[in-house]
């Protein structure tokens, strides 16, 4: 006989309170109204052979708006209604991206072929060729209803809907980026209590098909899977918050995610394992993945010192029964570790460990000077896949790229253009930065010295079943020639942490001076140096295979306001690269590594202009690097363009690149 227990599931319940709490009878006059638009036009320019309005698209497989050389536009419309006094609703409504100018005749249907599948033929001119993607149909992308003030003891608000989730933190349900800003949905409460002074925050929400689980996926297209469940599948979070003294503020999260599938060992699941079983004509289920992440965070702020300290802690398991091992499978590209294999012969959980604390002591002296000190420690085994893929920065280093660090191996570096920022995983750091900044009149100088210590330093590391690699662990990365089959010799991917034998150090030094001169309107200087040493021993029991890595930087960029409405800029980045032992010369190890010489300038040049709310934006860049690659000992001082060959076997590669790009957007709302 199966075991019949009695499930309940927590939206329900607020399903209910809903239905409960929501006044009868009333109408939403058409004075409650509120409308609002925003048309937004992106020009991509490049000289390449890109057809496209989005410069970097989806990473797994070919969509039909990734490319450099396109214009498209989008529209947005957002309603707002107020029901009563204690009911609110609205959606945002808006067009799908992809649609380029060009494609005006477009309408987006996929011509059938003379076989009937759904291919265009090569040089279509009937309208129906590129899919939905260009037929500039509208979505909707957000819908909410709100209650306030319900006749509930503890419940202050209750929602219904779409949210960008927010209200936690990086660490466990982070708050969604820009491109899906609304698309989550779920039930939320915010309540409070009377006895004490906490706070809370309450949320089921259904986690994301494309990466809210192992795999980048919930079950569908996972090989182990033949009929993935998906609509069950839930994440929860919880987040407490009290102010015990004015001074002190704690706040304690905790999220969970289930995936669930079909349970194979029930005789009516599709595909069962046990058709002859019993039926009693009712589907159990079995997780997939679980992940629990918790965080408990301290602020204090006492005179002019701040002091900061959060610990996070994560766990996760895998059922192998309804989950393809990507390490193995999919080239090391997985967004959770595995995991070992225990003495019964199932996965054991993954656990991890993270901390950070921080003092933040503002102008002590009365003379501009500041400083902060940070101490972070994430363990190997410390991930969040519901935590911020970008958009966030839970470190005070600039780190090796411009954006941020987010302890996840699920980073998003996709869907955005040249001119966003990027973001890599920290796990496994463990260092201390230590940052000043003084302020003389108009002018700041702020300098920064991190050291870093890696708790993924290990020797043997089981990189082909457990740890996933990423493919491209080694050397530093190029974000102004990013792709995601390194064919232009990029470097480490953003979320390559663990090596199969490590043992690595690092220093990261930048010094910034920021002044505004007393030239007409006011002229902006801003300076930005900055110079990282990183060391990898990689196999201890060898001398030929130490990775030492040396990175400069220099950005000098000045501004001014031209007129009322029109500000301009111009910059140079100056970049030379030079990393001994970066890349292995074949699959095999023991044949050596490559060598790296490399110089890039970025020349750019933009402007924005404001006038009677509509604003235009220009961005040109004109980009041009050379890179040496050998395999002797020690590389030479090289000049641009000069192609330096192996003293024996002539094996030296050169790449020279030469780009212009740019960006132009035109926009208003209203």
């Amino acid at each position: 006989m199966k075991h019949h227990p009695w499930t309940w599931r927590p939206f329900g319940a607020l399903l209910l309170v809903l239905v409960l709490c929501c006044p009868r009878n009333v109408n939403a006059d058409i004075a409650n109204f509120e409308l609002d638009g925003k048309i937004y036009t992106k020009i991509l320019y490049a000289n390449d052979d890109s057809q496209g309005s989005q410069w970097l698209g989806h990473p797994f497989w070919k969509d039909n708006f990734t490319g450099s050389n396109g214009q498209a536009s989008e529209f947005e419309l957002g309603i707002r209604a107020r029901v009563s006094d204690h009911v609110t609703a609205g959606a945002r409504l808006k067009s799908r991206w992809g649609a380029d100018w060009h494609d005006w005749w477009e309408n987006g249907d996929l011509k059938l072929t003379e076989t009937g599948s759904p291919v265009p033929f090569p040089g279509d001119t009937s309208g129906e060729s590129l899919g939905m993607n260009h037929a500039s149909y509208m979505k909707l992308r957000g819908f909410w209803i709100e209650v306030r003030d319900p006749p509930i003891r503890t419940v202050q608000v209750i929602r219904a809907g779409s949210s960008d989730l927010g209200m936690f933190n990086a660490w466990t349900i982070g708050k969604v980026r820009y491109i899906d800003r609304d698309n989550a949905r779920g039930f939320f409460v915010w309540g409070g209590f009377d006895a004490v002074p906490v706070k809370y925050v309450a949320v089921v929400t259904a986690p994301s098909k494309e990466w809210g689980s192992i795999g980048w996926n919930l079950g569908n297209g996972d090989p182990a899977l033949d009929n993935p469940f998906i609509t069950q599948d839930w994440a929860y979070g919880l987040k407490l918050t009290s102010r015990p003294i004015d001074e002190l503020r704690v706040t304690a999260i905790g999220s969970y995610l289930i995936d669930r599938e079909f349970n194979l060992y029930d005789p009516d699941a599709p595909n069962t394992l046990v058709p002859d079983g019993v039926s009693d004509y009712a589907v159990d289920t079995a997780p997939r993945f679980r992940m629990a992440n918790g965080t408990l965070e301290a602020n204090a702020n006492i005179d002019f010192v701040r002091l900061y300290g959060i610990g996070a802690w994560s766990w996760s398991l895998i059922n192998p029964m309804y989950a393809t091992n990507g390490v193995e499978n999919f080239q090391g590209f997985f967004p959770v570790v595995w995991g070992e294999t225990g003495a019964d012969g199932n996965l054991l959980p993954v656990r991890g460990l993270a901390g950070i604390f921080k003092a933040d002591v503002t102008d002590p002296f009365g003379v501009g000077l500041s400083l902060t000190a940070e101490y972070f420690n994430i363990g190997q085994h410390y991930n969040a896949i519901l935590g911020a893929r970008r958009e966030a920065d839970v470190l005070l280093t600039d780190g090796f790229v411009s954006g941020g660090q987010l302890p996840t191996l699920n980073i998003a570096n996709e869907f955005h253009d040249f001119d966003e920022p990027w973001f890599e995983s920290c796990i496994g750091w463990n260092g201390v930065t230590l940052v000043a900044s003084q302020f003389l009149g108009m002018s700041e100088l702020k300098g920064e010295f991190t050291y870093l210590t890696y708790n993924t330093n290990m020797q043997g590391r089981d990189i082909d079943h457990v740890y996933p690699g990423f493919l491209y662990p080694d050397g530093f990365t190029d974000t102004d020639f990013y792709d995601y089959a390194n064919v232009g010799d990029r470097g480490r991917d953003f979320r390559a942490v663990y090596q199969e034998n490590q043992d690595r150090r690092t220093q990261i030094m930048a010094l910034w001076f920021n002044t505004l001169i007393d030239v007409g309107r006011g002229i902006e200087w801003n300076t930005k140096a900055k110079f990282i040493r990183d060391r990898d021993l990689r196999d201890v029991t060898l001398a030929n295979d130490d990775y030492a890595g040396d990175i400069y930087q220099l950005d000098v960029r000045t501004g001014y306001q031209l007129t009322d409405e029109l500000t301009g800029f111009l910059g140079d980045e100056i970049n030379y690269w030079r990393e001994k032992d970066r890349s292995p010369l074949t699959a095999s190890l023991a044949n050596g590594y490559y060598e790296y010489l490399t110089r890039k300038n970025r020349l750019y040049v933009g402007f924005e202009y404001n006038f009677g709310g509509v604003k235009f934006t220009y961005l040109a860049e004109w980009l041009v690097k050379d890179q040496e690659r050998g395999d002797w000992g020690e590389l030479p001082e090289f000049t641009f363009g000069d192609l330096i060959p192996h003293p024996l076997t002539n094996t030296a590669a050169y790449h020279g690149w030469n780009r212009i790009r740019t960006k132009a957007t035109f926009e208003t709302s209203w």
